[in-house]
C-alpha cells in the first residue's frame, strides 16, 4: 500500500514537470514530436496518478484489459530502455565524425526558425555539419526545413544563410 502512495507521488511530479514542459513549448509554437510526447505523457501521468485507485477497481474486474494495461506499460518500459540506449548511443559517438569516409551528400535537418534566424538546436547542427562540409568540399549539401508558423522564410533558406 504504501509502494502504491510513493508511486502515485513520482509519476505526480514527473507527469507535472512534463506536462508543464510541453505546454511551455507548445505556448512558443514549438509543436513537434519532441514537445507533443512529453505534453501527452505527462498528462497520462498526471491523470494515472489521480485516478490510480479507480483504475486499478476498474481492472480488477476486467482482466482482458487488465492484460492490455500491462502489455502497454511492457511497450512503455522497452520504449524508455531504449531511448536511454539511444541518447547514450548518440553521446559515445558524437566525436565519431572527425574521422569520416568520403561521402556524396551531406543532410543538415532543420530544427525550427525564430524571427529568421536559426533555433539554437539548429545553429549547433549547421556548427556541426560546416566543419565535414569543409573537409569533403565534393560532397552536396542538403538543407532541410518547411516554413513554420509565423514565419516568412523557409528553414532551409535560412540555413543557407547562416
Amino acid at each position: 500500500m504504501q509502494v502504491s502512495k510513493w508511486i502515485r507521488i513520482f509519476l505526480a511530479v514527473i507527469g507535472s514537470i512534463l506536462f508543464l514542459d510541453g505546454l511551455f513549448l507548445a505556448f512558443l509554437n514549438k509543436i513537434h514530436v519532441g514537445t507533443l510526447v512529453p505534453l501527452v505523457l505527462g498528462a497520462f501521468f498526471c491523470l494515472y496518478a489521480l485516478f490510480y485507485y479507480h483504475l486499478e477497481r476498474f481492472f480488477f474486474y476486467h482482466y482482458r484489459l487488465h492484460t492490455l494495461w500491462r502489455f502497454g506499460w511492457l511497450c512503455f518500459w522497452i520504449w524508455l530502455i531504449g531511448l536511454g540506449y539511444f541518447f547514450n548511443f548518440i553521446k559515445e559517438n558524437k566525436d565519431a565524425s572527425q574521422n569520416l569516409p568520403a561521402v556524396k551528400a551531406i543532410i543538415v535537418l532543420g530544427s525550427g526558425v525564430e524571427n529568421g534566424q536559426p533555433s539554437a538546436i539548429l545553429a549547433k547542427r549547421l556548427d556541426t555539419a560546416a566543419p565535414v562540409a569543409l573537409s569533403q568540399p565534393q560532397a552536396k549539401v542538403i538543407l532541410t526545413g518547411g516554413l513554420d508558423f509565423s514565419e516568412k522564410e523557409s528553414e532551409a533558406l535560412v540555413m543557407s544563410r547562416y
